[in-house]
């Protein structure tokens, strides 16, 4: 069994001869090799007469270039290094901690890695939010670290776009099942069925604001039932950046209509009070 090391900032395990975690990107500290040992000076008779004889290198002068004594490449300008970049793009940090790029300089992203002033985050797979490098999984959709890092290849999809746009419009979500593609068809038919049931609950009431819950939720299933179609029709067409409803927006959609329900149930509740 192969050797793991142990990183010292977060405690991942890496390959015995990793320069990098593969967790917290930092860098493992790298043994100082040994100096070599200074060879002995030769020892040789001593030079009666005449000016000793010069061995190694000649030694510096601060005579000007030209003038007797000075090394033929004395006016040549000493060059400054500037820190090397990190392999990750990071380039060095301008306070000491690691992965950060100076101040002015636009972010970077690289794959599921976005590096900016503030440091390394992750973008989040389905949904594409941006989150901290301590988070173990996405802040909006709750997608776990490892999967967003190794984002698991989408299999072609397979199916006619004018047809699963037809199905579509028998009801949300039969197009995205044409299509396998499970998850979003049941996430659209519950949200639809729901948004139906409140149109119908709101009619069978006939209280005060039911009218306004009952219109204004009816035009929200017909938008579901429209936008249902364009996008089985968008996902057969391997299109899936330009559908409307996918990810972060399906989120925002299903909370946005919750709050809408709150706030008309209780505009209707005080409205019946008073």
């Amino acid at each position: 069994m192969a050797e793991k090391k142990r990183c010292p900032h977060c405690g991942a395990l890496n390959p015995e001869f990793a320069e990098w975690c593969n967790q917290c990107l930092e860098r493992f500290a790298v043994p100082e090799p040994e100096p070599e040992p200074e060879p002995e000076p030769e020892l040789t008779e001593p030079h009666i007469g005449g000016a000793p004889e010069s061995h190694g290198e000649a030694v510096r002068t601060d005579e000007a270039p030209g003038t007797p004594g000075a090394r033929p490449n004395d006016d040549v300008p000493d060059l400054v290094f500037a820190p090397a970049a990190r392999p990750d793009g990071a380039g060095a940090a301008t306070d000491g901690a690691p992965g950060r790029l100076p101040p002015g300089t636009p972010a970077t992203q690289t794959g599921a890695w976005r590096i900016s002033e503030s440091g390394i985050s992750w973008i989040c797979s389905v949904c594409e939010h941006e989150n901290p490098m301590a988070a173990l999984t996405c802040e909006v959709c709750g997608t776990t670290f490892a999967r967003a890092i190794n984002p698991v290849e989408a299999k072609p999809i397979e199916g006619d776009p004018g047809t699963a746009a037809l199905v579509s419009l028998f009801f949300p979500g039969a197009g995205h099942a044409y299509l396998k593609l499970w998850p979003q068809a049941a996430a659209r038919a519950i949200l639809s069925l729901w948004v139906i049931a409140v149109v119908i609950l709101a009619v069978i009431a006939n209280g005060a604001g039911s009218t306004l819950v009952a219109v204004t939720f009816g035009l929200a299933a017909f938008a579901l039932w429209i936008i249902a179609a364009h996008d089985a029709y968008r996902e057969a067409r391997s299109e899936p950046q330009l559908a409307l409803l996918r990810g972060r927006m399906f989120v925002y959609v299903v909370l946005g209509l919750l709050a809408l329900l709150f706030v008309m149930l209780v505009t209707a509740v005080l409205g019946a009070r008073s």
